[in-house]
């Protein structure tokens, strides 16, 4: 992500988490402070507020969590900045693809009605299965390399990275042919 992307993302957290609620909840404290300043009572200003503008307050106030759960909900749920990353249960194979040479499974969480689905939300099963009979690798280090090895047919392969750094490459090569899907689907 860019750098001008993080700390935009960042503002734009501070004010929806942070700035927005405060300016809703305190916006009574204020009204009662200058009804004391400008008539020396505490309550005079909030006496004098009819109803129907308390009422479209608090409906302001929850429209403004409704509107940030929901936005959130794709991935997280939460208010503003105060968002909790969505713990997926239940994962369903989605696809197999072929990277380095081995067969990685492509795996998606099983997602409700309303919930979105994301390309960045797939994830990569490890340890990745020989290409020869989906047997689940092995790896170890040996001379500077690693060494995957298939003890379902003997396959034997050898590689700069581990199975981590290159599930993270086979990932991201995943989630961009699931967005040309994607794509293609909708144009």
């Amino acid at each position: 992500m860019k750098k001008e992307n993080v700390t935009g993302a960042i503002i734009s957290g501070i004010v929806t988490g942070v700035v927005t609620p405060l300016t809703l909840l305190l916006l009574p404290v204020v009204i009662a402070i200058a009804s004391k300043i400008v008539t020396g009572s505490w309550t005079s200003f909030i006496y004098g507020i009819p109803v129907t503008a308390w009422a479209l307050f608090l409906l302001l106030i929850l429209f403004w969590l409704g509107f940030n759960i929901s936005r959130s909900g794709r991935s997280s749920f939460g208010v503003g900045i105060l968002t909790l990353p969505r713990i997926y249960h239940e994962w369903q194979e989605v696809g197999v693809l072929e990277y380095a040479e081995v067969k990685w499974r492509v795996k998606s969480p099983k997602l409700g009605l309303s919930e979105k689905f994301d390309p960045s939300m797939i994830r990569l099963e490890l340890p990745p299965r020989c290409p020869t009979c989906g047997t689940k690798l092995t790896e170890h280090r040996a001379w500077g390399k690693y060494v995957w090895n298939c003890v379902g047919c003997g396959l034997r392969k050898k590689n700069k990275k581990n199975f981590l750094q290159t599930s993270e490459d086979a990932e991201k090569l995943a989630q961009r042919h699931i967005e040309e899907d994607i794509e293609q689907r909708e144009g």
